[in-house]
C-alpha cells in the first residue's frame, strides 16, 4: 500500500506543472504544428506608392488611389474635378503634418499647426515638396531659345565671333530684294593700314585717295572747288585722274563733261607715295588725312603690271563697320542687344520684333462672294448704325465707276473690279476711268481695305477695335520675313564646315541674303532642330583668337541643347 501511494504521489508529481507564459504557448504552439513555413509571421513588403483610401477633401468622393512610387505622375481632369484637392489638400498636407510631428516640442512652437485632410488613411507617404502654381502668360516673344537662355549665349556669341556683311541690295524685282553686296564689313583703325601700306613691297607706287562723292548724279564742280580750296591739285573722277587747276579754268558748271543723269565718283588725291623703309611717317599722316576728309574711308591704289601693262589695284580700307563698296551700310561695333528681337536696336522696324503682323485680310472682308453688294457681300462696309447709309454710297460710286451690279454677286467682278473695290484706283486707273474729264480727283475711290486701314488708325472707340479686329489676320512680315530681325543683323554669320540644311538656306533667300550653306546667322540657327543645332555648334570654324572667346560660350550651348535631346 505504501508502495501504491508512494508511485501515485510520484505520478501526481510528474502531472502537477507551472502555468506557462503566454510566450511558452505560443512557441509550443507553432511546434506542436510542426514546421509550416505560412505561419511564420514575415516582415512586409515596403509599399511601392502612396496608397490613399477614403480621400473626401473638398468636392473628392471617397476617393481610393495608389500612386507608384519613383515615376512622373500627372493629374488631369477637367476645372473643378479635385486634382489640386488631390496633390496640394491631401497628399502634400499629410506629409507636411506627418514632417512636423516628427519634429520636437521646442520646434513645433515655432511652426503653425496643419489641419489633417479628410482623409481615412495615406500609406507609404514619403517627405512632400509643393512648389509654387504660377499662370505663365503667353507672349509672343517667348521661345524655346530664350527660356533656357541658349539665344542669350548665341547673341553673345554672334557679336564676339560673327562676320558681318553689307546688306545693301544689289538686285530688285518687283520691289523684292533678291541678292545683296555681301561684301565683308570691318573696321581697321590707321595704324593698322598703315603696317598693312608699309608692308608692300618696297619701291611699289601707291596713291591715298579719299572717296568724296560715291556714285551720285551731277556735274560736282562745288566739290572740285572745295577741294582746291583745301590745297588738294589731283583728283580721280571716275577712275581717271585730272589736274584741279587745269579743270576749274573751264567755264560753266560742267567742266568735266559729265553726264547729268548718270552716276559718278569722285577722289582726292591725298599723296602720291613710294614704299620705303623711312617713309612709314608720309603714310600714316596721308591716311589720317584721307580718312578724315573720305568720313572714314581710304582707298590705297597700288600699281603694278598685269601682262606687261602697268595698272592700279585699289585697296579700299574703312575705320568703322562700314562697307567699303556702299558706305551708307555701316554698323557700330557688334553688340549682343542688336541680335535681340526684344531690343529697339535689333528688332525688325516693321513688325517691332513679333515677326508676324495683323493685317485685314481680303477673305475676312469679303467672306461669301456669292452675295451682292446691297446683300453685305462686303462684310468689312456692313456694320449697322449711321455709318451704313456713308458705306452704301460708297458701293454706289463703285459701281457707277466701274460699271459694276451692285445687285449681282461679286464673284461676277472682274479682276480689275475687285482690285479697285478692294484697294482703290491707282494712277492707271484714274486715266481710264477720267479719260479727258477736267476733274479726275472725282474719279477717286479709296477702296475697302485702306478704307478701314485708315480707319483703325484713327478710332478710339474700343467696340469699333474689336469689331475691325475681326477682319484682320496674322501674317509674317514682309521686310524681315519672319526672322524678327533688322537685315543688318541677319547679315552677320559664323563659318560652318558642313553645309547647313537646305531648307534654311532657302528660307533666308528670301530676305536676299547669302546663299552660301557653309555659312548660318543668328536666325538660321534658331530654326534649327535639337541634333541640327547640336551638329553645327559643334561644326563652327573659329580662328583660335576666336576659339579662346567662344570655348565657354559654346559649352553652354551645347549643354542646354543635350538637355533638351534628353
Amino acid at each position: 500500500m505504501a508502495t501504491q501511494r508512494k508511485k501515485a504521489g510520484t505520478s501526481k508529481k510528474k502531472t502537477v506543472r507551472a502555468r506557462p507564459s503566454a510566450k511558452t504557448v505560443a512557441v509550443d504552439a507553432v511546434a506542436a504544428s510542426g514546421p509550416t513555413r505560412s505561419a511564420i509571421p514575415e516582415r512586409s513588403a515596403p509599399l511601392r506608392a502612396i496608397r490613399v483610401r477614403g480621400a473626401k477633401e473638398h468636392n473628392l468622393k471617397s476617393l481610393d488611389v495608389d500612386i507608384p512610387h519613383d515615376r512622373l505622375v500627372v493629374i488631369t481632369g477637367l476645372s473643378g474635378s479635385g486634382k489640386s484637392s488631390l496633390a496640394f489638400d491631401t497628399i502634400f498636407a499629410e506629409g507636411q503634418r506627418k514632417y512636423m510631428e516628427s519634429l520636437s516640442a521646442y520646434a513645433r512652437q515655432f511652426l503653425d499647426q496643419l489641419r489633417k485632410p479628410d482623409v481615412e488613411d495615406i500609406e507609404g507617404l514619403p517627405p512632400t515638396i509643393a512648389i509654387e502654381q504660377r499662370t505663365a502668360g503667353s507672349s509672343p516673344r517667348s521661345t524655346v531659345a530664350t527660356s533656357t537662355e541658349i539665344y542669350d549665349y548665341l547673341r553673345l556669341l554672334f557679336a564676339r565671333c560673327g562676320r558681318p556683311t553689307c546688306w545693301h541690295p544689289t538686285k530688285v524685282t518687283r520691289g523684292v530684294v533678291k541678292e545683296r553686296c555681301g561684301q565683308t564689313i570691318s573696321g581697321t583703325s590707321p595704324s593698322q593700314i598703315t603696317e598693312r601700306v608699309a608692308g608692300m613691297a618696297e619701291g611699289t607706287r601707291l596713291m591715298v585717295l579719299a572717296p568724296v562723292v560715291r556714285a551720285k548724279k551731277g556735274f560736282h564742280r562745288d566739290v572740285l572747288e572745295e577741294l582746291l580750296a583745301q590745297g588738294l591739285v589731283r583728283a580721280r573722277v571716275n577712275g581717271a585722274i585730272v589736274d584741279l587747276r587745269d579743270v576749274l579754268k573751264e567755264a560753266g558748271d560742267n567742266p568735266l563733261n559729265l553726264g547729268r543723269y548718270e552716276k559718278h565718283s569722285v577722289e582726292a588725291v591725298i599723296d602720291r607715295i613710294v614704299v620705303k623703309p623711312d617713309a612709314r611717317q608720309r603714310i600714316n599722316e596721308s591716311i589720317e588725312t584721307a580718312l578724315k576728309l573720305g568720313d572714314g574711308t581710304v582707298v590705297v591704289s597700288a600699281e603694278s603690271e598685269k601682262e606687261g601693262t602697268p595698272s592700279w589695284d585699289d585697296s579700299v580700307y574703312s575705320e568703322k563697320y562700314a562697307c567699303a563698296v556702299h558706305p551708307e551700310c555701316a554698323l557700330e561695333e557688334l553688340e549682343p542687344r542688336i541680335f535681340s528681337f526684344n531690343s529697339p536696336f535689333g528688332a525688325c522696324p516693321k513688325c517691332d520684333g513679333l515677326g508676324n503682323l495683323m493685317e485685314f485680310d481680303e477673305a475676312l472682308v469679303m467672306p461669301d462672294e456669292s452675295l451682292s453688294m446691297s446683300q453685305g457681300a462686303v462684310a468689312a462696309w456692313a456694320k449697322n448704325g449711321p455709318v451704313k447709309a456713308w458705306f452704301n454710297r460708297r458701293l454706289r460710286k463703285f459701281c457707277k465707276l466701274t460699271g459694276a451690279s451692285f445687285s449681282r454677286p461679286v464673284s461676277e467682278l472682274t479682276p480689275d473690279q475687285r482690285r479697285i473695290l478692294l484697294y482703290g484706283t491707282n494712277k492707271d486707273d484714274l486715266k481710264k476711268l477720267a479719260g479727258n474729264a477736267k476733274s479726275p480727283a472725282s474719279f477717286r475711290f479709296q477702296g475697302v481695305i485702306p478704307n478701314i486701314t485708315e480707319w483703325w488708325g484713327s478710332t478710339e472707340n474700343q467696340g469699333v477695335k474689336e469689331w475691325l479686329a475681326g477682319f484682320m489676320s496674322q501674317t509674317p512680315c514682309p521686310e524681315c520675313h519672319a526672322d524678327r530681325l533688322r537685315v543688318e543683323s541677319l547679315s552677320v554669320y559664323l563659318r560652318t564646315k558642313g553645309d547647313i540644311p537646305e531648307r534654311i538656306v532657302e528660307m533666308r533667300g528670301r530676305n536676299g541674303l547669302s546663299p552660301d550653306a557653309k555659312t548660318i546667322n543668328i536666325s538660321d540657327f534658331a530654326k534649327l532642330n535639337i541634333d541640327e543645332a547640336l551638329r553645327v555648334i559643334d561644326d563652327l570654324m573659329l580662328s583660335e583668337e576666336q576659339l579662346r572667346i567662344a570655348e565657354p560660350i559654346v559649352r553652354e550651348v551645347r549643354a542646354r541643347l543635350g538637355f533638351l535631346a534628353s
